[in-house]
């Protein structure tokens, strides 16, 4: 189970950096170089102009749809002054955990957690290594280090104070844990983040999913229902920033979704369109996942149980078209009279 977003501070394109070019080294920093010490080393000054360039696109890229041409445009225009100045091997440890965060963001996993491994390593309290595990810990799912994953996730909860952050971090960290078949850290992880993010509709969707796999099938339709009620049009599903690995498992959530909103239509006509749509999404998973995938008993029981409430459901629907061609015109049901007593 690995549905998966990124949070908008982490995604937001580069963060501020600062030249180094020559034998001295950048200040580490955070503040604008002043007049005095753009005397003493001018490449300051030049290093404060690539600052205020990188900062504006930043925030145009954060304003730009996600994965849209204009957004991909400004993010490459990012790493062309990154490499510029070979910030992979810059003596401002802040350019290193920029390039790292931006690799990671426009799909270079490997050589995103080789460059924020390596900074991780030389600042390992720098302000920035928050944000670094973040990024590192969606560059190790994507590359599949799964155990790795999980133990990024844990250095950034170490760090990070923010009940979002955390919440987030949590969650995806559940999602790895189902992955690593630890159901029940999973559901403890699950639990805690929707303590600090109650309505939080991945989280949610990742609680239904792992609940369904430790055996509590109600407990699953509960969670699966709060998530539809929340989010009825399944957009976070659908967001760019989510992302399923292996990709077959999406057909887990919506095969929930499917069942959860055939269980609340109280019409048999339409309950049969969502039992049919289940037993496709649940056809769906067992026709990509790999024959030893874990699951697969659980999602062919889960295909025969909605077929069963297909037949059930037509069978309902047949029986309440049946009685409203009893219904006359005027209103009045067409049955025989009632048999007087004796």
């Amino acid at each position: 189970m690995t549905a998966r977003t990124l949070p908008t501070w982490g995604c937001v394109g580069v963060v501020a950096v600062l030249l180094t070019v020559g034998p001295r080294a950048a200040s580490a920093n955070s503040h604008a170089p002043t007049v005095w010490e753009c005397a003493e080393d001018p490449t300051l000054a030049a290093g404060d102009k690539i600052h205020r360039e990188l900062q504006g696109l930043r925030y145009i890229s954060y304003y730009l749809r996600p994965s849209s041409s204009a957004q991909k445009e400004q993010l490459a225009r990012s790493l062309r002054l990154l490499e510029e100045i070979d910030a992979e091997h810059s003596h401002d440890i802040r350019l290193r955990f920029d390039l790292g965060a931006l690799l990671s963001l426009i799909g270079d996993e490997k050589r995103a957690a080789t460059v924020l491994e390596s900074a991780i390593t030389l600042a390992p309290d720098h302000p920035s290594a928050v944000d670094a595990y973040w990024s590192l810990a969606i560059a190790y799912v994507k590359l599949g280090r799964f155990d790795e994953e999980v133990g990024a996730y844990e250095e950034f909860l170490r760090r990070s104070t923010t009940a979002y952050q955390r919440a987030r971090a949590l969650c995806n960290r559940a999602e790895s844990q189902v992955r690593r078949e630890k159901i029940g850290e999973a559901l403890r992880d699950y639990r805690e983040s929707l303590v600090l993010q109650p309505e939080d509709v991945l989280c949610h969707w990742g609680y239904a999913v792992a609940l369904d796999r430790s055996g509590d099938a109600p407990g699953a339709m509960v969670e699966a229902k709060t998530a539809i009620t929340f989010d009825p049009l399944d957009q976070e599903l659908a967001n760019p920033g989510v992302f399923f690995l292996p990709a077959y498992e999406r057909f887990w959530y919506e095969g929930l979704g499917a069942m959860a909103r055939a269980q609340q239509i109280d019409d048999p006509a339409t309950s049969v369109l969502w039992w049919d749509a289940a037993v496709a999404k649940w056809a769906g998973y067992l026709a990509f996942a790999p024959a030893d995938d874990r699951w697969v008993p659980l999602a062919k029981a889960h295909q025969a149980s909605c077929q069963r409430h297909v037949e059930q459901a037509k069978k309902a629907a047949l029986r309440l078209a049946k009685g409203r061609r009893h219904v006359s015109a005027d209103g009045e049901a067409d049955h025989p009279p009632p048999t007087l007593p004796r």
